[in-house]
């Protein structure tokens, strides 16, 4: 179980509320969506949403200051959203070339249910 959430309430609701959230943050194909077309910008965005669900949820609630909070939760999600997003590998380039992985923009919550079950059931920490 993680230090900073010794009530298990990281593996709890706030995964399942992300689902909901992916389907917004989700453009349809060849749609940039809400999001504009600055994959960078778009990128700092959903992070910044997901870590303002995550910090209303309650999971950092032992942070009083709320810049302190927020990012707080910033640093908790990025990675898990990182976990969330689906990653292509072209074998025909070499292994040197940063453009051999293409990152997708969709997002799924495979990644983040996985992540939970490891940290509640999975690994021991």
């Amino acid at each position: 179980m993680r230090q900073d959430d010794p009530a298990g309430e990281f593996a709890g609701g706030f995964f399942y509320r992300i689902r909901e959230l992916f389907d917004l943050l989700n453009p349809a194909k060849g749609d940039p969506g809400i999001w504009g077309e600055d994959f960078e910008e778009a990128e700092r965005n959903r992070v910044d949403l997901l870590a303002s669900e995550y910090a209303g949820s309650g999971l950092c609630r032992h942070i009083t200051d709320p810049a302190e909070r927020l990012a707080h939760a910033s640093r908790m999600v990025e990675p898990i959203y990182r976990q969330c997003r689906r990653v292509n590998r072209d074998a025909d380039r070499p292994a040197t070339d940063p453009a051999r992985f293409k990152v997708s923009q969709e997002v799924q919550a495979d990644g983040a249910l996985l992540l939970r079950f490891l940290a509640t059931k999975g690994v021991d920490t």
